[in-house]
């Protein structure tokens, strides 16, 4: 399979959930967001496995979330809106254009 060249736009949005991701605080749940945005990023570099990629990381920002939402977890001790900030970045930002090149 050809690696797809990725849009301006692409890599702003991707680099963008890389950084968001960095600068959550530490935590398991946290170092499982960073894992999978790296896992995100290799796979757009490759070409493939970015659905699954973009699954895992959805996933995980969404079980962070409803972790805190319910209480499972001291809220102030995580970003929520960095959490929230990340997973709106890659809902608005990095998906609409993996959609259009055919990645996702």
């Amino acid at each position: 399979m050809s690696v797809p060249d990725l849009t301006p736009s692409t890599d702003d949005a991707l680099r963008k959930v890389l950084a968001l991701a960095q600068r959550l605080r530490e935590g398991d749940g946290e170092d499982h967001i960073r894992a999978s945005a790296r896992e995100l990023q290799s796979a757009c570099a490759r070409g493939e496995g970015v659905r699954a990629a973009t699954d895992r990381l959805s996933s995980s920002v969404r079980q962070l979330q409803a972790e805190l939402s319910n209480g499972s977890r001291r809220r102030e001790q995580h970003d929520a809106v960095g959490i929230e900030r990340l997973l709106e970045v890659l809902q608005e930002e990095l998906l609409p254009p993996l959609r259009q090149s055919g990645l996702v």
